[in-house]
Parts: C-alpha cells; sequence; structure tokens
C-alpha cells in the first residue's frame, strides 16, 4: 500500500485483484477479476463493486484485469495511454491480437452445450448470420426463422453469447473487415464512461426516473414515450434491450463513409456524441441496423423531418459524407 501511493499506478491480472483488494487500494471501486473467483471477491471484501463482464478495469490509478489473457488487454490499454494509439497498434500487431477485443469475459464463462431444441436451432441461426453478414437483421426474422417468439429468442440468445444482438451483429461485421469492436468504441470501448453515458440518455430521455438503491446515476426503471415509434414503454432494467441506444448515424454506416481513417480521439467522439445518441424502442433500433435514411425511417411520420435534420446535423459536425441516395431521402422528408 505504500508503494501504491507513490506509483503513478497499480495494476493487477487475474486473481492478483485479491492482494489489492487485501491492501485496501479497491474498497469502495469497481474491479474486476477472473469469473470463476467473482462470487469468492464479493464475500471476502463486500464493500468492492465487482464488474463481472469488463475484461479489465480502470478506476482513477488502480487497474485491474479478469483472466490471464485479459491482462494482454489491460497492458495495451496502458501502453495506448502512455506511448498513443499508433504504438499500441504496433504491439498489437506484434503479439497478432486485437489491441481492444470484442465483448466482455461473460463469453468465456462456462455454459452447459446446447440441450433443446431451441439452443440448437439459435445455432444455427447465429451461423446462418455470420455467413450473411451484409443483410439487414432484424431480431423478428431471426426468432421466426428458428420458430420461436421474440422474448424466447432473445432469451436464448443472451444464454449464448453473452451480449445483445444489435453488439453482436456489429462485432462479427467489423471482425470481417479485420477490426475489434473496440477499435471503434461507444458501447464497452472507453471503460466505465460508456455505462455512465448510457444512465446519462436515459435520464435525460425518460420520465419517472429510478435509480438503483444507493446510486444517484445509474438507472434502473423509468418510463419513455419512444421517438421512433410514439409508444410509450415502461422499462426496467431486467429487460434491458427492450430499450437501446441508438446511433443516429451508425457507427458501421460511419465506418463505411470514412470513419475507419478517423483518429481514435475522434472516433471516440463521435461514438459517444449526445446528439448522435437517442435512447428508443429496441425492436425498432433493430430494424433499423445500419441504414442510412434512405433504407429507413422512423415508423412514425411526423418525426422524420426531426430525425433526418439530426442525422444531417451530425455528419456535418464530423465532417462525414452520405450517399447521394440518403440526401435525397433527408430533403424529402422536410419539404
Amino acid at each position: 500500500m505504500v508503494a501504491a501511493a507513490s506509483a503513478r499506478r497499480t495494476a493487477s491480472v487475474c486473481s492478483g485483484t485479491f492482494l489489492l483488494a487485501q491492501a485496501g487500494l479497491l474498497h469502495g471501486k469497481r474491479a474486476a477479476t477472473h469469473w470463476a473467483m467473482c462470487d469468492l471477491l464479493q464475500e471476502r471484501f463486500p464493500a468492492i463493486d465487482i464488474d463481472r463482464d469488463s475484461l479489465f478495469v480502470r478506476q482513477q490509478a488502480v487497474w485491474t484485469s479478469a483472466g490471464v489473457t485479459a491482462g494482454i488487454d489491460l497492458a495495451l490499454a496502458l501502453v495506448e495511454g502512455d506511448c498513443g494509439h499508433e504504438v499500441a497498434m504496433q504491439v498489437a500487431r506484434e503479439l497478432v491480437v486485437f489491441l481492444k477485443r470484442q465483448g466482455g469475459q461473460a463469453q468465456f464463462i462456462e455454459r452447459p452445450l446446447p440441450v433443446s431444441a431451441g439452443d440448437g436451432r439459435v445455432a444455427e441461426v447465429l451461423d446462418w448470420v455470420g455467413h450473411h453478414l451484409e443483410l439487414q437483421h432484424s431480431i423478428e426474422a431471426l426468432a421466426a426463422r428458428a420458430a420461436m417468439s421474440r422474448r424466447n429468442f432473445t432469451r436464448h440468445f443472451r444464454q449464448a453469447t453473452g451480449t445483445s444482438f444489435k453488439q453482436w451483429l456489429l462485432n462479427q461485421r467489423l471482425a470481417d473487415l479485420g477490426y475489434a469492436y473496440g477499435d471503434f468504441p461507444g458501447h464497452d470501448g472507453l471503460w466505465e464512461m460508456a455505462e455512465r453515458t448510457r444512465d446519462d440518455l436515459l435520464a435525460r430521455d425518460g420520465h419517472n426516473i429510478r435509480y438503483r438503491a444507493g446510486s444517484d446515476c445509474e438507472v434502473v426503471a423509468m418510463d419513455l414515450v419512444d421517438p421512433y415509434t410514439g409508444q410509450r414503454i415502461d422499462w426496467s432494467k431486467r429487460d434491458a434491450d427492450e430499450v437501446q441506444v441508438d446511433h443516429v448515424v451508425p457507427l458501421a454506416y460511419g465506418w463505411r463513409m470514412g470513419a475507419r481513417r478517423w483518429p481514435m480521439g475522434k472516433r471516440v467522439a463521435f461514438a459517444q456524441d449526445p446528439l448522435n445518441l437517442l435512447p428508443v424502442k429496441g425492436s425498432a433500433n433493430e430494424a433499423k441496423d445500419a441504414s442510412g435514411p434512405a433504407s429507413w425511417l422512423p415508423p412514425r411520420r411526423q418525426v422524420r423531418c426531426a430525425y433526418v435534420t439530426r442525422f444531417a446535423q451530425v455528419a456535418v459536425k464530423y465532417d462525414l459524407p452520405v450517399t447521394r441516395a440518403d440526401k435525397a431521402a433527408m430533403l424529402r422528408q422536410c419539404r
């Protein structure tokens, strides 16, 4: 603890989190450790906020990682902070790893092999989507392909992958291009910032906001009038995917139109800019996918002009071009 007080930062890998906890460095802080050790860490050190999903966690000058290989992710983040993105990318290439891996450690938690017909059908659908990444996909269409209800398909999907369908699909598309999701941060790319951004947006646009006990920032329930459909949603965190945060200009759209050449700082700003973020009905967000205005517009006609105006504002702010078809579609909405 004495050494930590004089150190610029202190880090642990895997179960090394226990050493930092014993030294009192994690009291009242969020921390990661190997998923198999989370319950024991919580039992021994109840004052620590255990992050069971993140590959690593930064809390001020203290860093903790999940498993041993997650220590590589942590180390690359340290290199990026000290030496910049380009050097970190060079190190990642030398190690033949992604600079920022997609997903969290929930994807590695041991799960039983598919034992039900539903699990098998979801696996078949995932394989089919993986071979048709260029198509647009909705939860409803994939649930129908699996001969399951939307709710049942969503439950089996999250059990199988540890993430939402939208994030999984974006992960697959970027990986197909040779990138990790963390190369374009927004949902999980900047440690604790993304979750804070989500809660801020829910509090900004929702009504009757309820927070987690003991917290004045973590939203666990609220009412939302969906801007895309006009429907009123009584949302709770137990059914988190019912409300999703939409990028008005989708990340994958930006990537196609040139964001891949932007410096990391500009990508981060684009991905987490409140102007580009809207809490919306999950099914509407999934129907939109990575579409521009020529391919998708809000079902609620009254908001289409406001929607394309916001799309244009984001594009202008980041000097991002749009296709001719999208420009024509936007102009038609505000006549």
